[in-house]
């Protein structure tokens, strides 16, 4: 399905239309590199996972503007367990794999520390978000990436894309889970199909790019090709916020001592309600043992009525008797009328008491509301505050964008002007400074080096625009001066030979090209010379393949000592630690005794610094004297000068 002829990114490009990132996943999110083409997209809610601690601040930092966006730590796999988590010589590749594992990507590829982490899944990770829409894009931008995906559960089923890093051979990594061809085997079973794939600098390494529904890849639209313009109206006025300070502290405080004193009043209500009620039923006792006692003294009465013959003694203790027993049922019967009317006005106490509470209550209840609008209102306070917020530093970013791109505009501008008056004067193409070639002022002390010492070869590791402009000059050079023939590799005489070694194909064809086009080619011995394992003192690099065209220029100087220019500007550092130190080993071996003027490219960089340290170390084991010198540039130079 996957068609060469369309890019990569137009491929991107396309599915952004047919199956819009209505939320994006990515995991291994580094230090955001994936933020800036989402914030292209305007690409609304978007979660970022990130494992290295170090480099989640610098992630949360560049989200913070958008406030939909999250930054999560977490190490990703397939299930939920304890791992051991990686840290390697290049941040950019901690992980779960052990760094001695990726060897034969990069040699000499070091473990700097190893710790138990705590694995999470995709399926729980996206349980966690709560989403009102799944997410449908998924990002996998480390390895092994296959691992990370059968983590995602059910979800799966949810997702359209899929962007995923792998390595495009499983040669020596057999059973990691990072290869392309066994993450094409899972995916095809779940419904995916592989569209398209873009290599990084490794030539081992790739982003391969898969989506569910095919047809959207079968009727690709040919608009999808064209570059998209930037949409949007950045000119929007923003509502002149105010804020509203509401008290409540003290209607709170009040309403807490109504409470309070209907607490100590309901308290006491109830307990004199409750002595009431034991007085009462006191009382009842006390009536229930009167009437017994009644009862008994009638008894006694009608005895005494019925037994007449009984003394008048005994009916005289009898009236007696009854009398006393009325007397002291009168008194409690008193004394039970004055408790009915207590327990009455306790009662009536006890039903203003719960008015009262009622009223408390309806208080509270509008309290309740007014806090609830108050909340509401502060809410939307700060939502206003973090749109102004976020429009400002929206227009922050593109004014500083817009400063660049002028900037810049105005360099191209002059140097095209300049350009193009070269042109009309001498009817030559101008160079290009801007981008990946050195830059202008490295470019003029080159220049100045070849017009003082008259060099009788320049070797480049690396080309690109120093190789046409090393040409030009010795071109112009040659038009002025007599020059002295150097044997040349072939055995054909020339003048001022330029050796240019290009690992990558695509830079090769480019120069030579450019070379073709200026017609300075008869000049230029421009080799392609494809990265190889090369090792050194125990320790392992990719370098060019360049040790016979080094031998052969050898041979050809038939034992003259000759002045010789060395420009290292490649390999890229990607490609391994200290990735240009092999320079030197491969000149010494091969021209050591000749006059050797080396100039390091990029030296601003700790990994340029750390190399001509290394080489300077070399230098003093050997014995050998050099003069060294830091040209301050752009870019940063070191130069030596060495026999």
């Amino acid at each position: 399905m996957h068609n060469s002829t369309i890019s990569h990114t137009s491929y991107l490009h396309h599915f952004r239309h047919q199956m819009p990132p209505k939320n994006i996943i990515v995991v291994g999110a580094g230090a955001g590199s994936w933020a800036n083409l989402l914030s292209e997209w305007e690409v609304g809610d978007a979660h970022f996972v990130e494992a290295d601690k170090n480099q989640i601040q610098h992630l949360r930092s560049k989200l913070a503007k958008h406030a939909t966006w999250q930054a999560h730590t977490a190490v990703m796999w397939h299930e939920s367990a304890e791992i051991s988590f990686y840290q390697a010589a290049n941040p950019a590749e901690n992980s779960s794999l052990s760094p001695d594992t990726l060897a034969n990507l990069w040699p000499n590829f070091k473990t700097l520390g190893q710790e138990q982490r705590q694995t999470t899944t995709l399926n729980h990770l996206i349980n966690e978000i709560q989403a009102e829409t799944p997410p449908n894009w998924l990002i996998v931008d480390c390895l092994p990436a296959l691992n990370i995906i059968q983590g995602a559960g059910a979800w799966l089923n949810h997702c359209e894309v899929i962007i995923a890093r792998v390595l495009l051979s499983d040669k020596g990594f057999t059973g990691l889970n990072t290869s392309k061809e066994e993450l094409d085997t899972y995916l095809n079973s779940q419904g995916f199909h592989f569209v398209s794939l873009q290599e990084e600098r490794h030539p081992n390494i790739g982003n391969a790019l898969y989506v569910r529904n095919v047809e959207q890849v079968i009727q690709y639209p040919s608009q999808a090709l064209e570059a998209e313009q930037p949409t949007g109206n950045n000119n929007q006025q923003m509502p002149v916020i105010t804020e509203n300070d509401v008290s409540t502290e003290k209607l709170q405080n009040q309403v807490v001592t109504m409470l309070n004193e209907k607490n100590i009043s309901q308290a006491a209500s109830n307990s004199a309600t409750t002595a009431l009620k034991a007085q009462l039923e006191i009382a009842n006792i006390s009536a229930a043992e009167f009437k017994q006692q009644l009862e008994i003294t009638q008894q006694a009465t009608t005895t005494a009525d019925k037994a007449p013959q009984d003394n008048k003694a005994q009916l005289d203790a009898a009236n007696l008797a009854k009398d006393t027993q009325q007397k002291l049922d009168e008194e409690r019967q008193a004394k039970l009328l004055e408790l009915q009317k207590q327990l009455d006005i306790a009662l009536i106490a006890k039903t203003s008491s719960e008015k009262a509470l009622a009223e408390v209550k309806a208080q509270c209840d509008l309290l309740n509301i007014e806090n609830e609008k108050n909340i509401a209102l502060d809410k939307k306070l700060d939502l206003l505050l973090t749109e102004q917020k976020n429009y400002s530093n929206h227009l922050q970013g593109n004014l500083f964008a817009e400063m660049t791109r002028g900037l810049s505009n105005t360099a191209k501008q002059i140097e095209s002007f300049m350009g193009v008056q070269n042109y009309l004067e001498n009817g030559k193409s101008p160079l290009s400074f801007h981008g990946w070639p050195i830059s202008p002022d490295i470019a003029l002390f080159l220049l100045g080096k070849i017009e003082e010492k008259n060099y009788d070869l320049i070797i480049e590791f690396g080309s690109g625009t120093s190789t046409v402009l090393f040409a030009k000059a010795l071109l112009q050079k040659n038009k002025s001066t007599t020059l002295t023939p150097v044997q040349e590799i072939n055995s054909v005489t020339f003048q001022k030979k330029i050796v240019t070694f290009e690992h990558n194909k695509n830079y090769f064809e480019q120069t030579l090209k450019n070379v073709e086009q200026q017609n300075l080619a008869h000049l230029v011995d421009l080799v392609h010379a494809p990265l190889v394992d090369y090792q050194y003192n125990e320790e392992d690099y990719l370098y060019y393949s360049c040790a016979d065209k080094l031998k052969e220029i050898s041979k050809s100087l038939n034992g003259r000592t000759a002045k010789i220019l060395v420009l290292v500007d490649g390999p890229p550092g990607v490609t391994g630690p200290l990735a240009r130190f092999p320079a030197i080993p491969y000149l010494f071996k091969y021209l050591g005794n000749h006059q050797l003027d080396i100039v390091l490219d990029d030296y601003n960089r700790k990994e340029e610094k750390d190399t001509a340290e290394k080489w300077k170390d070399l230098f003093i084991k050997r014995n050998i004297n050099f003069l060294e010198e830091n040209i301050p540039c752009e870019k940063g130079a070191f130069f030596c000068s060495i026999n």
